[in-house]
C-alpha cells in the first residue's frame, strides 16, 4: 500500500477529483441545455447544417414519449458531479466505495453515448455538437474515472495530507451558478433564434380549416378556440407533438377544441407507410376508436415502416383485419375520402411541413403556427382573452 507521502509526490487522487468536478460541471451545462431544449421545444445554436432537430426528434432522443434521454444525462451528470463533491468535501478520495459507483456510472453513460452517436452519424446522417460535446465529456469522464479506480483499488480510506480545499469551496458554487447561467443564457438565446411568430391565414378559408362532416376532434365543438393540427402520422415531429397537443387541451377542456387532420407525405422517403396510416385512421374513425389507433401507432418508439405494423396497431385496438385489409387494397370510400380532403385542404392552405398547427379564435384571424408557438398565442398572446378555463 502506497504511504500517504507518496500521494502529493505522484499521481495525486485529488487531482483525479477536481479533474472529474470540472468534467461534471460542464456536463451538467450542456446537458442542462439539452434538457431545456426537449423541454420547451426549443433548437439551441446549432451551425448551419441545423442537425439537432434532426437528432432531437428522433426516437433514440426518448427513452418514453415522456422521458428525453438529455433528462437522464443531466441527472447523470449532477449525480457524478455530486460524488466528486462529497469526496473532496469528506477528504475521502480514495474511498473506493465512493469512486467505484462513479466509475460504473461513467462506464454506462460513455457507452451508451457512443451508441448515439453511431445513430446519429450513420441512421439520422446529423450531427448535433451540443449531444457531440456531452458525448466526449462522458467519454472523459470515464476515462478518468479508470485510471482513479485502478488507483484506488487496494487502498485504505486515508485522506491525503496538507492538502486544502480551498479550490473546492470556491469551484463547486462557482462551477454550479456558471453552468446554471449558461444554460438561461443559452436556452434564452434559443428561445429567440427558434421563434416564429404565428403567421395569420391572410385568404378567407374557414371552411377549408374546419370543414363541415365528421371530424376527429377532442374537447367541446363550441368551444372558443380550436386547434387544427395537420400532421403525417409517420412524421417523427408529429409522433412527438400529438400527444402534446391532446394533453394542452386536457389543461383548457372547455376552452380548446383540437382536430386532427392528415397530411400525409406521400412518396418521400421514410414515409412510405404514411398513406395506409393515414386511410386506417380514418377507418378506425369510422368504428369510433380514432384516436385509439392514432395513440397507439403514434405512441411507438419506432416509426413503424411495414404494413403489417400498420395492420397490428389496428388489431390491438380491435378493428376488423379483413375489413381493413379490403380498404388498403383498393383505398377507396369514406376513409380514402378523408384523407383526400384533408390533404388537398392542406395544400389549398400553403402547409408544406409537419406538423404545422392552426389556431380558429372566435372574431379572431386564424393564425398558422408551430406548437409551442400557438401554445404561446393561446396562453399569452392574440387568443389569450378566450380562454374560460
Amino acid at each position: 500500500m502506497q504511504s500517504s507521502s507518496t500521494y502529493n509526490r505522484s499521481v495525486n487522487p485529488i487531482t483525479f477529483n477536481r479533474v472529474l468536478l470540472a468534467l461534471g460541471a460542464i456536463g451538467i451545462f450542456v446537458a442542462g441545455v439539452l434538457s431545456v431544449e426537449h423541454a420547451l421545444s426549443l433548437i439551441p445554436p446549432c451551425g448551419e447544417e441545423g442537425g439537432c432537430l434532426k437528432v432531437a426528434m428522433h426516437p433514440t432522443s426518448y427513452i418514453t414519449p415522456q422521458i428525453a434521454v438529455a433528462y437522464v444525462g443531466l441527472a447523470g451528470y449532477l449525480a457524478l458531479f455530486g460524488l466528486a463533491a462529497v469526496r473532496a468535501f469528506l477528504k475521502l478520495e480514495t474511498n473506493a466505495k465512493l469512486v467505484m459507483p462513479g466509475f460504473a456510472m461513467a462506464a454506462l453513460g460513455a457507452f451508451y453515448s457512443l451508441y448515439l452517436q453511431y445513430v446519429s452519424f450513420t441512421e439520422i446522417k446529423a450531427f448535433c455538437p451540443w449531444c457531440f460535446s456531452s458525448a466526449v465529456t462522458m467519454v472523459l469522464t470515464f476515462l478518468v474515472y479508470t485510471a482513479y479506480a485502478q488507483y484506488v483499488s487496494g487502498n485504505k480510506s486515508v485522506a491525503a495530507p496538507g492538502e486544502e480545499r480551498r479550490f473546492e469551496s470556491i469551484f463547486v458554487p462557482t462551477a454550479v451558478g456558471v453552468a446554471i447561467l449558461g444554460v438561461a443564457g443559452v436556452s434564452s438565446g434559443a428561445q429567440k433564434a427558434n421563434y416564429k411568430p404565428a403567421e395569420v391565414v391572410k385568404v378567407d378559408a374557414k371552411d377549408r380549416v374546419i370543414p363541415a362532416g365528421p371530424l376527429n376532434q377532442v374537447g367541446p365543438s363550441d368551444a372558443p378556440i380550436t386547434i387544427v393540427e395537420f400532421a403525417d402520422m409517420t412524421c417523427p415531429p408529429c409522433r412527438l407533438s400529438t400527444p402534446k397537443v391532446k394533453e394542452f387541451q386536457l389543461k383548457h377542456p372547455k376552452s380548446i377544441r383540437v382536430i386532427f387532420r392528415h397530411y400525409p407525405l406521400l412518396n418521400t422517403p421514410g414515409h412510405e407507410m404514411a398513406g395506409p396510416a393515414a386511410f386506417t385512421a380514418e377507418f378506425a374513425a369510422e368504428k369510433g376508436k380514432f384516436w385509439d389507433y392514432t395513440l397507439s401507432f403514434m405512441g411507438t418508439k419506432d416509426v413503424p415502416k411495414s404494413i403489417d405494423e400498420v395492420k397490428a396497431a389496428a388489431m390491438g385496438v380491435g378493428l376488423d383485419l379483413k375489413e381493413l385489409n379490403a380498404l388498403l387494397d383498393d383505398p377507396k370510400g369514406g376513409p380514402f375520402d378523408r384523407v383526400q380532403r384533408d390533404f388537398d385542404d392542406a395544400r389549398f392552405l400553403g402547409i408544406n411541413t409537419t406538423p404545422t398547427f392552426v389556431v380558429v379564435g372566435k372574431d379572431k384571424p386564424m393564425l398558422k403556427a408551430n406548437l409551442q408557438t400557438a401554445i404561446d398565442e393561446i396562453e399569452k398572446g392574440r387568443m389569450k382573452d378566450l380562454l374560460i378555463d
